[in-house]
């Protein structure tokens, strides 16, 4: 019997033990730990009570929630105790494993134990200083006042979706000011006087005399007028020296839009220069669009689609029911990346990318353009009166039919020509032509661009006997033109080869040219090998050389090169050279280079300056080979005349053929839209116009662009901000405005005075009505669709100044009343901001907001 009760003891005792060890072993689930509210803070991007639990030691944040908190996908088994997700990135798998006590991430295992962690039936918590350890999250508690600070990293995906989202809200902002985008008509000058461009050469060590090259633009009868000539000291300005050109924009007449004389080229496979005539349909601004198409795909409910067009975003979407999306996308001339970023609502990220390239020398199905030209040209002979015609045609949008004719009118022992062309492109990135002239010449050619692979252009042409146009009989030509971005462990490598092959009666002409170019930690080597040979019946001539290059950056304040050709077939060096650059008063540069030719012994040295201020350039040469020496100098520049102000406008850059604007922001008075004498100048307002340089002036405090192309339309965005006075505010957000050559173009920005709307927004409730605070008003102009959202105050109350006179629609934030489970009375409220002086005030916009139908 006592050795029964002994057993029993024996069994209870290691049953007492088991369960000791038991409660060690699950301590980190049964200890006694208490909820507490912890305020959780991530600056610029959330801040959040959340349940947390304590110890009385240490505290455990609770990671599901957290992680959702940031968008950061989890999967939970918590029959497993196991938490896995992908944390950041797309391949950074984490693993939290609390029945084997592990822990993965950043390809890096934890070993823990159970004191780290607190598990649930629906959370899991742990201690900040497992946050760090295993992913690098640093979390910041403080007992004082009961709040986590986490510092913000840029890569936690609710932020990464808050910056889509803003990018969003900009692009939809940009769609809606587009809209008022006022037009200014292009101005007709009938005699303005605009632009002159000029260079002035000396040299008065080595040389012969002072030379002259000048360019003048104006606007003369509606269209613009250039006018060349150069000249020298010893024969003045010669008039076969002198040339001219008159050109009229017509706008957008489908028919005929423009038309030039003087000298002038026509294109085409017969284009040639003469002094005539030119009449045409072609766009007056190089075509840039070519035609809309869709992209669309599948993928699951709830992804978030990005749409980038050359880096820039151009649409977002998201998926429906179906999870399908669609885009259209404006193709243009050249290539155009497309890019769609893929958000998925695990936290998925995919990418896909495109690059649609279009040649220049297609036009879309069934549209047309034609070039008709008539005027003096020269030949072998002298001179001719020739007839020109050209036509392309769209057959489809990959195919482009062309037809050219060249008539002498005057025969003179000169035949007529005619050509066929066509361009197809069977492929995004290939494209082939043929060109076939019955008296002149048969060629076919081949374009293949990959921009991350290989570059291939061939073409062979096949020459017709022609005394005026192929004078050397030469018999056929064939050329193959190769290059590659080639890229070795990181590095650029650029391969690029071309040959070249002619043949003549009496001899065949192979020339074959390659060589590479690469950069290395801050050094570069561009090797250029040459390959000739003329073979004749009796005779082979050969010539073989090459030339390397080598350069650094790595010295900060020069840029030194150093260069050696070689003949390989004659085995001898040709040439050694040595250069070096510095940037010197940050308007300034001297190069110097020494070469030396160890045949003849004989060095070149050169020395170089280049300084320019706003105003001009200058540039000085120095030359010493062997005995001989010489010096020139260079100054060119360009003047702009501002009719506006009645002065000029001196400039270093080249401003002969290209536009020149002027914002002019007045003060509005009447509410006409036009700037009468009288009414005051605000050059404070600030205005931005892509594509051109901005110039301040300090005379008036004007703000100039140059560097403008020519007829083309441009966007001018005003800043309404950058006004001091809020009740001033320009008429229009954006202008819209095509440039005249060589003239000044005046845009008068209208200022008026802005009108001023005032509301609440009350709560029904049983005694009355009270103010509620917090709620958004969007109030919307109802001719441009631009929003203004505003967030009444603790009473109810809200107002703002700055509403532009017009009609506007007031409302309450829609998504915000159906959260509440509110309904707005009445639901929206229209007013009008009338053109009155001192500005219009609308002071009774009052809402009401009752529980919507079916709210408990």
């Amino acid at each position: 019997m006592k050795s029964g009760a002994g057993q029993r003891l024996k069994i209870i005792g290691a049953g007492l033990i088991f369960l000791l060890l038991l409660s060690g072993v699950v301590s980190g689930q049964n200890r006694q730990t208490e909820e507490i509210v912890v305020k959780l803070d991530i600056p610029r991007l959330l801040q959040k009570d959340v349940m947390a639990r304590y110890d009385g030691k240490d505290i455990y944040i609770p990671l599901l929630e957290l992680f959702s908190l940031l968008e950061i996908h989890v999967d939970a088994d918590f029959a497993k105790a196991q938490f896995t997700g992908e944390y950041l990135y797309r391949d950074n798998r984490f693993e939290l494993n609390l029945e084997r006590y592990e822990a993965e991430c950043f390809k890096r295992k934890l070993v823990i134990d159970s004191t780290w962690y607190i598990i649930t039936e629906r959370e899991v918590y742990i201690r900040p200083n497992l946050f760090e350890a295993l992913f690098d999250l640093k979390l910041f508690f403080n007992f004082s006042d009961l709040s986590v600070y986490i510092p913000l990293q840029e890569d936690f995906p609710i932020y990464q979706k808050l910056k889509r989202h803003r990018m969003h809200k900009k692009l939809r902002d940009a769609r809606v000011a587009a809209t008022d985008a006022y037009p200014i008509p292009r101005q007709k000058h009938y005699l303005s006087a605009g632009v002159a461009d000029w260079t002035l050469s000396t040299s008065p060590i080595g040389g012969s005399g002072h030379y002259l090259n000048l360019g003048l633009g104006m606007m003369v009868l509606g269209g613009d007028f250039q006018l060349h000539g150069t000249g020298n000291s010893r024969d003045g300005i010669r008039s076969d020296q002198i040339n001219y050109r008159w050109h009229y924009s017509f706008n957008r007449n489908p028919y005929v839009s423009q038309i030039e004389a003087g000298d002038v080229h026509t294109e085409g496979y017969l284009g040639r220069s003469l002094k005539g005539v030119v009449l045409t349909n072609r766009p007056t601004v190089r075509r840039k669009f070519f035609q809309t198409m869709t992209v669309t795909d599948r993928l699951e409910p709830g992804w978030e689609i990005e749409l980038y067009v050359n880096n820039r975003l151009a649409d977002f979407a998201y998926t429906d029911e179906n999870g399908e999306y669609n885009f259209t996308v404006d193709v243009e001339y050249g290539t155009t990346r497309v890019l769609l970023k893929k958000y998925g609502p695990g936290g998925e990220i995919e990418t896909e990318e495109k690059f649609l390239t279009v040649p220049f020398n297609l036009l879309p199905k069934g549209e047309y353009e034609y070039t008709t030209a008539l005027g003096q040209g020269d030949n072998i002979r002298g001179e001719n009166n020739y007839f020109q015609a050209g036509g392309y045609y769209g057959l489809l949008n990959s195919l482009t039919l062309g037809l050219n004719t060249d008539l002498p009118l005057e025969k003179k022992g000169e035949k007529s020509l005619s050509a066929a062309e066509l361009t197809y492109q069977p492929l995004g990135n290939l494209q082939v032509s043929g060109i076939y002239s019955p008296d002149y010449s048969m060629k076919y050619s081949l374009n293949y661009r990959h921009l991350t692979l290989l570059n291939v252009f061939g073409s062979y042409t096949k020459y017709y006997p022609n005394e005026f146009l192929n004078r050397f009989e030469r018999d056929y030509n064939f050329s193959l033109n190769l290059s590659s971005p080639m890229k070795i462990l990181g590095t650029y490598f650029s391969p690029r080869w071309r040959l070249s092959l002619d043949k003549y009666p009496g001899h065949d002409l192979v020339v074959m040219n390659y060589g590479f170019k690469v950069q290395v930690l801050g050094l570069g080597l561009n090797y250029i090998g040459h390959n000739q040979k003329s073979i004749y019946p009796t005779r082979t001539e050969k010539e073989l050389s090459s030339r390397i290059l080598l350069s650094t950056s790595l010295l900060r304040f020069l840029r030194p090169q150093a260069s050696i050709s070689y003949n390989h077939t004659e085995h001898k060096i040709m040439k050694i050279g040595f250069y070096v650059n510095r940037r010197i008063f940050k308007r300034g540069q001297i190069s110097l280079s020494l070469e030396r030719d160890p045949e003849s012994r004989q060095n070149t040295i050169m020395a170089t300056l280049n300084f320019f201020t706003d105003y001009a350039a200058f540039d000085s040469r120095f030359v010493q080979s062997g005995e001989n020496h010489a010096l020139t100098q260079t100054q060119r520049g360009s003047i702009r005349f501002d009719p506006n102000l009645k002065s000029f406008r001196f400039r270093r850059h080249s401003g002969l053929g290209s536009g020149s604007a002027v914002i002019w922001p007045f003060q509005d008075d009447n509410y006409n839209g036009i700037r009468d004498e009288g009414e005051e100048l605000l050059p404070e307002l600030r205005a931005k116009i892509s594509g051109g340089a901005r110039i301040d002036r300090a005379r008036d405090r004007l703000f100039y662009y140059d560097n403008l192309r020519p007829y083309e339309e441009y966007i001018v965005e005003i800043d309404p901000y950058s006004l001091d006075n809020p009740m001033l505010q320009p008429a229009h957000e954006n202008f819209r405005v095509a440039v005249n050559p060589n003239v000044v173009t005046t845009i008068n920005v209208p200022i008026v005075t802005a009108g001023e709307v005032a509301g609440r927004v009350d709560r029904l409730i049983a005694d009355g009505t009270v103010g509620v605070g917090g709620m958004r008003v969007i109030i919307i102009n109802e001719a441009t669709g631009k929003e203004i959202e505003l967030v009444t105050f603790n009473n109810g109350d809200f107002f703002h100044l700055g509403l532009v006179p017009g009609m506007y629609r007031a409302y309450l934030d829609p998504e915000q009343l159906k959260n509440y489970g509110y309904a707005s009375d009445p639901p929206y409220i229209k007013f009008q901001m009338k053109t009155i002086a001192g500005g219009d005030y609308f002071g009774t916009a009052a809402f009401i907001i009752r529980p919507s139908t079916g709210t408990h």
